[in-house]
This record gives structure tokens, sequence and C-alpha cells, in this order.
């Protein structure tokens, strides 16, 4: 009975929310052609804008360092304008008094609109359905709109549910069923009870509906056990979801086309899928049977023996999170590979299930047979599923790589030019080449991506993973004895290492301590922070009313839970070249498919977690080849965005210490933007605005019941203040934290993890390889107390940044515009931050665009132009347009400054990339060993492109595969990145050398700890002792010897265990010098630069009040 009242209650939600659209989509569409208009006089203003700019630049322009053809076009367009300049800027300036008079109207009228469209969706809300249909039908919408899926029925108060799939379904609007929307209808452990289907009731009723969701729900929640009559623990419901995961959605879509029911049937946006997709059935059954359209492909068999429903849920699963997660410009043939790869392992599991269920109900029978061209293959009984594998490869034949890009090419083809949910589109690209991309097609509704949008692909564990047993050879080559991480990775067998595509070379294990430290890491439980969750969920329900108490624009910005509006015209914007407005939507939906993923994860596992102090969550991890450590989750992670860290806790807490309530309060401060304040500065401001810190409203369970019920959130002057902090959400953490202290001092159990960064850590790595210390200080490598202001190299550079510029500007005076832009710490720390890992001038440059700029076509033909976004660095009361050539310039002079403050690092990368040259004429990979013991070889190759060629449906459609030339050795690649990979390497090896130091301590209360490369964080109590033993595992890096001798000498010895020769010879001068002897010529060495040992490194660490801050 229960269920079908929660069907019932399904269906009249999702007929309320699709007629109440319908009703405002008429309005609606009025404001979009309104904004349209606006942002069109916006382009106009800024167009004219740009034609004074460009009057004065001819006006006043230097011409010294133009070539001799670009002088003579400037001179050409200085005479159009010379004698009549004065007109014309009159004639512009009259212009743009009347555009912007005209926006300021127009801008009136749209937000008057909006406020009618508000009141209109508050007076709705209180319609029953039948009052709604009235409204609909009366209304001047037609009733041939896309989004229309019902039809009034001959029967009176019943509708009829259009749905391709199963018989037809009619559902009653009748007094009676109308009282269902008292119902407390629960799905799921903690599930929220949803009275209607807007704003934030709607984003949770499509969280906690999601058919993943609800699986999962089911499983956590499952007494079913391995055994019977013992009770099912987490490791037996971790394996189950595991499973879950591999198969899920291409199993429960292909249930839905195929009729069947699924936990997809009551979710929103299936009957518009279905309808979007009918006549799919009929083109995939007609290439099935016209032997022509699948004639000479190898991979024929895999489409014939595959049922439709699994082609089109496998392409749709694929498709349409690629385009939520990743820019237009995101290589296609790697989904295409994914999809083929994908296809083939849903058939071998299908297959799979088939035989082993048949064998088990017919004990008798001793083949099993496979259909395949009106052929009957058999195979015989008692295989294990790795040999029924082999066999039906063997029927369905070897395909090689290339097919399976061609497979997933050809069935992406067939799914979009026959749905129009998605587009392919061929793109000139500033190079002259043509990329392929993908858009979302004009069917793609909303509903349909928020039901598949969410990533799930690998979640939080439930129970610690499995160990990592690994023993290593005299080759220094390693046995994996036991495969650890997730429960299904000894038969999945994915290593703890990534080998990088593009690196030919191969990273070994010299020791084991990077495993011991996955082995640790992995087994420190966390939790979720619920009460955090709630207050953001408060947060998202707060900017749904009227009263606008919040800065709204930046919680919308924190939070992202609705795609972009303008997403379904990416396909006319591509056409239209609006590479700025595309960016912009790109990195909306990006965030919102990160934010819902976070959120749907959160909300599954905050209830389980709570529910018993057993119940605890886990991060797998692994390491790059470089031995950089990540966790192996899908988004809800500590090394995610700030969201997501706010909603983590230790499970391990501890009663919080005096020295640990300071430490939480500098946190705090930290949090709120403080962190270049002194010590004492901070600990000073927390105490003086603890009042405030503490007037978070407690949301209760009721109190958040009755919210989610529609009712108003629960407003607080306290969000406000919040939002004045640089990082809100980990600062509304810290408030939570002290708030609930202060509740119940004796009591309370602090978990939050107090983070701790390092001071650029990159540069506090260089100054110590190389000694400067100069550098040093700037990165707080030198003593330093509470009452003293940490050093900060970013706001030192500022000075010489500005001066280079003023140094361009003289050379040519076309880059005077770049003295408008407020060059602040702000402005440039993401480029010498990144200078250490590898940035060039050219990446600086993208930084800046992507980070401070927006693209815009202000004169249609001419060069791009991009506007500066943010008003805090601009000095002028106008706004201001870059070139793509001055944007340059502006990166040259950040990137610049840093080898000319500290030339020692020019030393230092002269030396790497000599020794570079060297290796490649000996044709070796450079190499070196870290502290963490690993054994490190880099050796990019170049990229070379290949096309495949594929068709189907009498199309022809081209494939381009970047793959690496194996036999080369790309020198470029090489100097580029030995810098920012040794560094890597070495801050990897930190982690690793702290790790062990703790572990070798190791006790049943161990410390928590948690790491995101160069940030540390642990439980408040243990801040000191971790602050320590960080500092410790550093000097342990660099005090005993030298770290420019230790990689020389280890390159010296690795080339003569290849067999070369090393000899000395000495000079005129007394000098000797070191070559290496081969058949063709003898090589000369590179000579060590001489970098002596840093005797005080010790007392300064140790010293140092901020050398993690």
């Amino acid at each position: 009975m229960e269920e079908l009242l929660f069907f019932l209650f399904r269906n009249i939600l999702y007929s309320i929310e699709l007629i109440t659209k319908l009703i405002l989509k008429e309005y609606t569409d009025k404001i979009d052609n309104l904004k349209t208009t606006l942002s069109k006089l916006k382009s106009e203003i800024s167009s004219e804008k740009y034609q004074l700019t460009k009057i004065d630049d001819l006006l006043n322009g230097n011409t010294v360092h133009m070539s001799n053809k670009e002088k003579k076009e400037f001179k050409k367009e200085r005479r159009k304008i010379i004698f009549n300049h004065e007109n014309l800027i009159q004639k512009i300036n009259l212009k743009i008094e009347k555009l912007s008079k005209d926006y300021s109207k127009l801008e009136e009228i749209i937000f008057n609109k909006e406020n009618e469209i508000k009141d209109l969706e508050i007076s709705l809300k209180d319609k029953s359905l039948n009052e709604l249909n009235e409204i609909y039908f009366k209304s001047n919408i037609s009733t041939k709109s896309k989004f229309s899926a019902f039809k009034k029925n001959n029967k009176k108060n019943t509708y009829l549910i259009n749905n391709n799939v199963g018989e037809r379904r009619y559902f009653s609007t009748n007094e009676k069923a109308l009282k269902l929307h008292n119902l407390n209808i629960n799905n799921s452990p903690g599930s929220f009870s949803i009275n209607n289907s807007s704003g934030l009731n709607h984003i949770i009723e499509e969280i906690t509906t999601n058919p993943m969701y609800v699986k999962i729900s089911q499983i956590l929640n499952s007494t079913e056990s391995s055994f019977e009559g013992e009770t099912p623990n987490n490791k037996y419901k971790q394996l189950q979801i595991e499973e879950t995961l591999r198969f899920f959605w291409n199993q429960e879509l292909n249930k839905i086309f195929n009729g069947k029911k699924s936990l997809f049937s009551n979710s929103i946006g299936i009957d518009i899928l279905m309808n979007s997709i009918s006549k799919l059935d009929k083109v995939l059954n007609t290439i099935k049977t016209d032997k022509r359209y699948l004639k000479n492909k190898n991979y024929r068999n895999h489409i014939l023996l595959s049922e439709n429903g699994l082609i089109i849920s496998i392409v749709l699963s694929n498709v349409i999170p690629h385009i939520m997660k990743y820019k237009a410009s995101q290589n296609t043939a790697t989904l295409f590979n994914r999809i083929g790869k994908e296809l083939h392992s849903n058939l071998l599991n299908n297959e799979w299930i088939k035989y082993d269920k048949n064998e088990k109900a017919t004990l008798t029978v001793e083949k099993y047979y496979v259909e395949q061209n009106n052929n009957k293959y058999e195979i015989e009984k008692g295989l294990s599923k790795e040999e029924f594998y082999i066999r039906l490869d063997e029927i369905l034949g070897i395909i090689s790589s290339d097919d399976y890009f061609k497979l997933g090419c050809d069935l992406a083809e067939i799914v979009s030019e026959n749905s129009n949910l998605f587009n392919f589109m061929n793109v000139a690209n500033e190079d002259n080449t043509v990329q392929r991309i993908i858009v979302p097609g004009h069917k793609l509704e909303d509903q349909i991506v928020k039901l598949l949008a969410v990533d799930t692909e690998k979640l939080v564990m439930i129970c610690e993973p499995c160990k990592w047993e690994i023993t290593i050879n005299d080759t220094k080559s390693f046995n994996i004895n036991k495969y650890g991480g997730f429960l299904l990775n000894n038969i999945n067998k994915n290593e703890f290492l990534n080998q990088s595509f593009i690196n030919n070379g191969k990273t070994t294990l010299h020791d084991l301590k990077i495993i011991d430290c996955i082995n640790y890491l992995g087994s420190i439980p966390y939790t979720i922070n619920t009460q955090v969750l709630k207050h953001v969920l408060n947060l998202i329900k707060s900017i749904e009313g009227e009263e606008q108490l919040y800065n709204n624009n930046k919680i919308k910005e924190l939070i992202k839970l609705n795609m972009h509006h303008n997403t379904k015209n990416l396909y006319n914007l591509t056409l239209r070249k609006k590479y700025g407005d595309i960016s912009l939507i790109h990195k909306h939906n990006s965030q919102y498919y990160s934010d819902k993923s976070i959120i749907t994860s959160a909300l599954l596992f905050s209830s389980w977690c709570d529910s018993s102090k057993d119940n605890s969550i886990y991060f797998n991890y692994f390491i790059d080849w470089r031995g950089r450590l990540y966790t192996d989750t899908s988004y809800l992670s500590f090394q995610g965005g700030n969201l997501a860290r706010s909603l983590l806790l230790f499970k391990r807490g501890q009663l919080i210490t005096e020295k640990g309530l300071e430490h939480l309060k500098i946190y705090t401060a930290n949090c709120f933007g403080l962190d270049k304040l002194s010590y004492n500065q901070r600990l000073e401001w927390t105490e003086n605005n603890l009042e405030k810190i503490i007037s978070l409203p407690n949301l209760s369970d009721d109190d958040f019941k009755s919210m989610i019920h529609n009712h108003k959130p629960i407003y607080s002057e306290f969000y406000n203040f919040m939002m004045e902090a640089d990082e809100p959400l980990l600062f509304l953490s810290c408030c939570v934290e002290l708030k609930n202290y202060y509740s119940d001092p004796n009591r309370f159990l602090s978990n939050l993890p107090v983070y701790l960064d390092a001071t650029c850590s990159g540069l506090q790595h260089l100054s110590t390889m190389i000694n400067d210390t100069n550098l040093a200080k700037y990165v707080n490598i030198v003593k330093s107390n509470k009452e003293d202001i940490p050093n900060d190299v970013y706001t030192h550079m500022v000075l010489f940044v500005n001066k280079k510029i003023q140094e361009y500007i003289k050379v040519d005076y076309s880059l005077a515009i770049l003295e408008n832009i407020n060059i602040n710490r702000k402005f440039i720390k993401p480029g010498i931050m990144t200078i250490s890992y590898g940035a060039t001038t050219r990446g600086i440059a993208e930084q800046l665009k992507n980070n401070h700029f927006r693209q815009i076509d202000l004169v249609k033909g001419k060069s791009l132009t991009y506007e500066l976004i943010s008003k805090e660095f601009n000095k002028t009361d106008f706004d201001i347009h870059l070139t793509v050539k001055q944007i340059y310039v502006l990166a040259k002079a950040i990137h610049s400054v840093l080898y000319d403050v500290f030339p020692n690092l020019t030393i230092l990368v002269k030396y790497l990339k000599d020794m570079n040259k060297l290796l490649k004429k000996l044709k070796l990979p450079t190499i070196w060993l870290t502290p963490a013991g690993l054994i490190i070889e880099q050796n990019y190759a170049p990229i070379k492109s290949r096309d495949l060629t594929t068709s189907i449906l009498g199309k022809r459609r081209g494939i381009t595969l970047r793959e690496m030339d194996r036999n080369v050795t790309d020198i470029r690649k090489q100097n580029n990145s030995i810098v920012p990979n040794v560094v890597h390497s070495f801050d990897a090896s930190n982690i690793a050398l702290l790790v062990e130091n703790i572990s070798s301590n190791f006790s049943v209360n161990k410390m928590n700890l948690l790491t995101i490369h160069d940030c540390f964080a642990t439980n408040a109590n243990d801040v000191d002792e971790m602050v320590l033993k960080v500092k410790l595992a550093f000097i342990a890096l660099y005090s005993e010897k030298s770290f420019i001798d230790s990689y020389h000498n280890f390159i010296l010895e690795f080339i003569n265990k290849t067999g070369f020769i090393i000899k000395e010879k000495s000079t005129s001068k007394g000098e000797n010098i070191s070559y290496v002897y081969t058949e063709n010529a003898n090589i000369q060495i590179p000579k060590v630069p001489s970098f002596t040992i840093n005797k005080n490194l010790k007392f300064d660490i140790l010293g140092s009040q901020y050398f993690i801050n």
C-alpha cells in the first residue's frame, strides 16, 4: 500500500512541477529576450568605449617598435581620423550616453518583471493540480510545448501520463488523492519529507530520488548478510556498493528502455527522456537487421549482441556527465574510447549473469549457447568468470584498441543524430586546426541532466581499504603480493601507482616508505559534518525568499546546484564564437556537477555515519609517478574544494585542551582571511569576535524538517558575518566547532581537521636546494615568534612586477593601459606560486584570462579582446580591455621577476637543463632518487596525432588520436618539467617521511592526519606535534647532504650502470672536468653548481613560527 501511495504522490508532484513550469515559461521567455537585448546594449556600449580607446591610441600611439607593415597600417588609420577626431569623439560620447540611458531603463523593466514572476510563482504554490490545469489551459501557452507530457482524459479529474514504456498509467487529482501531500514518505535513512518540488525541496527531492542514491541507501540499511543468521558487517556492504557501482547506471536505464520496473521509474525526467529518443530503437534495429550497415565492422558482434537499451544508456551515461564536467575543448576521442570499452565490459558482464543463472538453475545441462548471426556458439559448463570472458571474446572476435574508438564514435553519433539530446560540432582553433566538440542539443532538458549528472563512479568507502602488500626485487622492480584499496581491486587490479600518459619513463620503488604511507592514511576514519550540511542547505533555502538578507550573489558563487540558465544556447554560442560566454557556462556547470555530487554523497552518508559509533567513511589513496598522493574518490574529498572540506570531520574526536582551543581559534581567523597577521593578532581577533562567531543559529532536526517542508529558512545575522570571510564554508565549520565547545566545554569532543598550509612550499624547497637565504626568508625559513608578522613572498614581488611593467611601457607605449590595473598580491599570487611547478609565461597568461578576464568580441573580425572582470583590480571608473599581446606582456612581467630577484634559481635551472641534454645525447631518461624511496624516470616523448576514419549510416567521421612517440625524447618538455617534477617529488617525500615518523610511534590512539600536497591537518590538540614532525621531515630531506650533489651523483651512478665510462680530465687551469666516453664522441658532464649546505637550516626551520601557517 505504501508503495502505491508513494507512486501516486510522485506522479502528483511531477505533474504540479511540469504545469507550473509551463505557466511560468511564457513570462520567463519574455524576460530572457529582454536580458538578451540588455546584453546587446552592454556590448554596444563597450564597443563604443573601445572606439574611443582606439582613437586615443591612433592619436598618441608610438610606432617605434612596430614593423614596417604595422607602421604603414597605423599611419593609414591615423590619416582617416586626424582632421575629424573631435567630431568623432563627440558623436561616440553622445551615443554612449543614449545607450546608457536605454540600458538603465531596460534594467528597471527587467527588475519589475522578475518581481512579478516571483509573486506569480508564490501564488501558484498554493494551487491544487486541478486549479493549475485550469490556469494552464486558459493561458496562451501552446499545448504543443516541448514540456507537454500530459493529455486530459475524458474521465473526470484524471490525466494520462504519456510514457512510451510499459502500460499507460492514469492518476487521479480528486480531493482524496491530494491529501497525499501530507504523507511522510521516507526513501532512505535520514531522508527528508518533501512537500512540494520548488527550490531546496526540489533539489533534495532530485537527490534523494536519484536511483543511485536510493540503491546505495538500501544497501547501507540492509540487514542481508553473506551468511545466514549473521549480522551484515560494513565490509560486506562495501562489497555490495562496489559491485553496484560497476554497472548500475547502464543496467537500470536498460530496464527502463525495455519496459521493466526500475529505480528510475519514478524519477523526474524519464518521461521526457523516453519521448526524446523514441526513434532510436527503430534506428538501432534497422542497423542490426540491414547487413550493409555493419559490413566489414570489426565490432559488429558487439552491437548485434547488445540490447538497444544498453547501447543508449552507455552513451547517455557517459556523454551527459562529459558535457557537464568538462570544457568543450576536452578531447572527445577519450570519451569514444570509454564508451566502446564500457559497452564491451557490460556485454561480457550481462552474458556472464545469464550463464551463471542458467548453470545454477539447470544442473543437468552441459552446454550454454550464445546466438550470433543465426549461429549458435556453445560454451561449456563450469567456467570461471575469467574463463567465460575469454571464451566469449573468442566468439565476439578480438577487436583492436582503434576499434573501441570507432565503436564509441559511431554509437555516440547515432544517438546524437536521432535524439537531439547533444550535438557534435567542428570548431576552428586559433592555429587553423579543427577540433570536434560536444554541445547540448535542444532536447536536452534540465530534468534529464539532473537525473544523470551526479558523479558516483567512486564513492568513499565504508570500511577500511585493503592494505597493500609489496615486495621489492634485486632489480628494484616490485611485486604486488596483495592488491590494496577497494575490495574488488583483487579482481580489477588497479595499481597504487599511476604512470603518466606523456612520460615514457618508469617509476620504481627503492624502499616501501610510500606504501606504508598509503596504508596508514587509508586507515584513518572520517564522518560527515551534519551540522555544517544543515547550515549549507539553510543558506540555499534562504536565497529563495523575497528578502535579500544576505549576499545572495556570493552564496550562489559558493554553491551551485542548478545548471547555467544559458546551457541550451551553447550550440548557437559556439557557432557565433562567443568563447567568453561559453567558458563561463562550462565553468558554472562544472562546479554544479561537483557541488551536486558532494551534497549527494554528504546526504547519503551523514545519517549512516551518525547512526553508530562504528560507522565511518574512509578514503582510498594512490600516487602519481612523482609520488604525489591523491584520494581515489569522486568529489567528496578533503582534496576537493571548500564545500567538500567543510563537510568532513575526523571520526575520532578529542576532549579539547587549552592549547587545542588556541589552535582552533587561530584556524578560525585563518579561514576568515587573517593568516597574514601575527599569531597573537589572530588570536586577539578571534577573542574579540567570539560573540559573533558563536552566534550562528542552532538547527535542530525539527527546525530543519520544518524548513524543508516549504517553511521559511532560519534567518540569522550570523550569515552576513560569515559571508565576509575569505573561505566562508570553512569558517562556518570553525564557528560550529567553537559553538559546540562553549556549549559544553567539559564533554565536547573536537573532530574538526585544523588545516595548516606551507608558505609557498615550492619556493621553500627551491630555496633550500640552492641555499638562497634571501629567498628562504620570504618563505618563512627563518626564526620568528608569535609577535612577528609572517613574511610573504607574493607581497614582496608586487613592487618588482610593477617596475617591470613600467620598463615595458617605456619601450612600447601601447602597453600604457597596463598602468590602470591594480597589481596586488591577490593578482600575482597564482602566477608566482606556480612558477616553481613549471608555469611558463604562456601558462600564466592563461591563468590571468581564466581568473581575471572574460573574452568579448567588441569589433567583429578584429583580434580577441579581454575585459577585466573584478573592480578590485581596476584603478579607473571605466572598463579595461586588453589584447592577447597585452595579457602576454603582463604574464611575462610576473614570470620574469622571480628569476631577476633570486638569480640563484637561474643557476639551478641551467644545471638541470644541461643534465637533461647530456642524458638525451646518451639516449637515457632523466632519473633521480627521492627521500620517499622512489626511483623516478622522466622521459617526455613528443605527442603525435594519428587520424582514424569510421562511417555508419552513410556518413564518414574522423577521430584524431594523440599518442606518444616512444622513440624520441622531447627536450623542450624535459627542460620545462624538470624543476616542477623534482619539487613535486620532494614535496611528496616530505609527507612520506612525516607519516614514517608518526607511525613509528604507533599506538592504539594514532594521530589523525590528512594531507593535500603541501597542506596538513589534524585535530586541534595535535597541531603542535604535527607541526614539529612536518619540520623534522623537511629537515631530513636536506640537512644531511646537499641536494645538488646527491642528484648529480645518482645520475652518474646510473650512467655507469648502463655501460658508459666516465673519466676525468684536467684542464690547463687545473680544473677537473668529467666526460662520458661514447663510440662517437666524448661528452662533457655539466659542472655541479657550488651550492653549500645551510648549516643553520635546522635551527631556522625549528625556530620558525610560520614555516607552515
